[in-house]
């Protein structure tokens, strides 16, 4: 296994990342200290769906971020990594998104009807 600090001597910051990693980051869940955990859940949202394909969303547009902080010197350095998108929870997720919705529905029709 590739240590973490042969993951950064091999990394060039300035360069591009890769595909698919947080930020473009080489690290994985062994070599990170911050393992960021996409939820892919939107069943209760008030105003419009979308918000389940947010941590898709982070992590396409995240390659985009600057890795510079001016708190911490080198932070790319601490490794963050991100989780495997889990499909199995987004497809819960539209399912009891769906049910919720119907609940709510007849909840409003039974107001409107005994007004």
């Amino acid at each position: 296994m590739t240590t973490k600090e042969e993951i950064i001597k091999n990394f060039d910051p300035n360069g591009l990342g890769i595909k698919g990693n947080l930020f473009g980051l080489p690290f994985s869940v062994e070599t990170s200290e911050l393992i960021v955990i996409p939820v892919p859940w939107e069943v209760t949202v008030s105003y419009h769906e979308g918000t389940a394909l947010g941590p898709r969303a982070i992590l396409e547009a995240s390659t985009q971020v600057d890795l510079y902080v001016k708190e911490i010197n080198d932070a790319w350095k601490l490794g963050v990594t991100m989780l495997p998108f889990p499909e199995e929870l987004y497809q819960e997720n539209k399912l009891v998104r769906n049910l919720a919705l119907q609940h709510i529905t007849s909840l409003l029709r039974k107001k409107i009807t005994t007004k």
